[in-house]
């Protein structure tokens, strides 16, 4: 299992480098589908660590624009981002609640973290560049969030976290 799993990982990695290819605007591009994905699949944590390396490998291939230091608060954004949707949705989805219903939860948490909140972090350092990457960020983060989503609601079930 354990084999199955570093397997797993490894090709969800793979994955955060080809969405980190795949641009909306400078960094912003989707790298983290695959970190949402690996926290439905591997758990929060494995998703987090995903999370921090697509975003980190996004930013590194156009050159870490506006500073290196912006691009580690976000990936650490990022991460933390996909732990919460992960645990929410495995949290809605064990206390019972309809599915789609932890799907619109995670999603709106992981929204605010990235779309809100970590702009409001890093406001002191973008100050008005934030209002410019907003809607693009908003963009690439709603794709990212319903591909995710789309791709676990269409695997079999014995790839889905639980199962043996």
């Amino acid at each position: 299992m354990v084999v199955r799993r570093l397997v797993m990982a490894g090709l969800l990695m793979s994955l955060c480098v080809v969405g980190a290819q795949i641009k909306v605007l400078g960094s912003i591009a989707f790298d983290s589908f695959p970190a949402f994905l690996g926290g439905l699949l591997l758990g929060p944590n494995i998703g987090a660590a995903l999370g921090i390396f697509g975003h980190l490998l996004s930013a590194a291939i156009v050159g870490f624009p506006l500073s290196g230091a912006v691009h580690g608060i976000t990936a650490v954004m990022m991460g933390i981002s996909v732990w919460i949707y992960s645990k929410t949705i495995a949290y809605v989805c064990h206390r019972g609640s309809r599915r789609w219903l932890a799907y619109v939860l995670g999603s709106v948490l992981a929204y605010v973290m990235i779309n809100i909140v970590a702009l409001v972090i890093l406001y002191p350092w973008l100050k008005g560049f934030v209002f410019i990457i907003f809607w693009p960020l908003t963009l690439a983060n709603i794709a990212n969030l319903l591909l995710a989503a789309l791709v676990y609601e269409a695997l079999p079930s014995d790839y889905k976290m639980g199962s043996k």
